[in-house]
């Protein structure tokens, strides 16, 4: 059994690159509405909760879906 000192140190990655942080920050944009986002998204705007959560997801993962594509474009040019 190896003692804890003995162990190799474990690798921390520390940079958060932008398009990261945008996409971590889209998920807090549409779930708080941020700027009254969900208004774009006519689901969001249902009295229905079971609608309107159906909505905010849907709006999150799209957003989650343009910037992962977006991402991939940019990475592809430059």
């Amino acid at each position: 059994m190896k003692r804890l000192h003995d162990l190799p140190q474990p690798v921390i990655h520390r940079d958060i690159k932008p398009a990261n942080l945008l996409m971590m920050l889209s998920v807090v944009f549409g779930c708080f509405n941020y700027r009254y986002i969900q208004a774009i998204f006519p689901f969001c705007k249902s009295e229905n909760r079971l609608t309107r959560y159906t909505g905010i997801t849907l709006l999150i993962l799209t957003m989650f879906a343009l910037l992962t594509l977006i991402m991939n474009i940019l990475r592809d040019i430059f």
